[in-house]
Parts: C-alpha cells; structure tokens; sequence
C-alpha cells in the first residue's frame, strides 16, 4: 500500500484551491507532490505535469499523472511552447505556470494560455551581484 502524502502548508493552499473532478497542469511541479497527493486522495482523475528534471517527473508518472511533452524535461525557455501544446488540448484548463526569469519571458508564457504566473524572485546574490561589481570596479 501507498503512503498518502502529507504536503508542506504552501502547497496544500495550492492543492485546496483545486475543484473536485479538475485536471490540474502543474508546470514546474518540482517533486510532483501537488498531482500526486490530489491523485491519492481522489480529488483529480487527470493531470499534466512538467518539469526540467527528471526525478520528478517519474515520481508523477509512477502515481499515474501524464506529463506534458512526454519523456521530455524543458528548461524554463520552453514554458511558452508548453503552454501552447496544454492549451491546444485543454482549452479552458486553468493553468498557473513559472514565468521564467524576466519580464518577456512572464508576458510570452502568459500570451502562450498561462492564466496566472508563480513568480520565484530572483535571491539576494542574483540582485546584489551586479552592485556588489559595480563597487568592485576600477572606475568606481
């Protein structure tokens, strides 16, 4: 027997918005736990998950969710182009996508279907870095 999975509070918010009967797209699914739980526990029969590693990916394929683009891990360049082959298939599926790293590639995925875009900010490093260079430089 399976153990059910137990999700972390950010991402059982996540799966609590998810209607009864939905088929869930869950594009940067990370480890897969949002379709794998909801699966398990009988909220969704269909899902579509993708994601740019593979562990993941088996992980959902193991609990029976088809992933998008099969056998095939993207980067993040490759959102927009998934969210053009979901949205051919499921015209009126809800999706929330990764925008990717800056404002064109946000706008593309949203202009490919994407309804809505979880947005990671960039870390401390990535937006000190290039101050911290400019300090750093002879002409400063």
């Amino acid at each position: 027997m399976t153990r059910e999975l137990s999700l972390q509070p950010r991402l059982a918010l996540l799966a609590s918005l998810v209607p009864q009967g939905a088929v869930l797209a869950d594009v940067g699914t990370d480890h897969g736990y949002i379709p794998v739980c909801l699966r398990q526990r009988g909220v969704i029969d269909r899902a579509i998950a993708s994601d740019i590693g593979r562990e993941p990916l088996e992980h959902a394929r193991q609990a029976g969710v088809r992933l998008a683009l099969e056998n095939e891990a993207h980067d993040g360049s490759r959102t927009p182009e998934l969210m053009r082959h979901i949205r051919a298939d499921f015209p009126t599926l809800p999706i929330i996508a990764t925008g990717g790293p800056n404002d064109e590639t946000v706008a593309e995925t949203i202009d490919a279907g994407a309804n809505a875009i979880s947005y990671t900010p960039p870390s401390t490093k990535k937006l000190f870095e290039s101050i911290m260079n400019g300090y750093r430089s002879p002409d400063y």
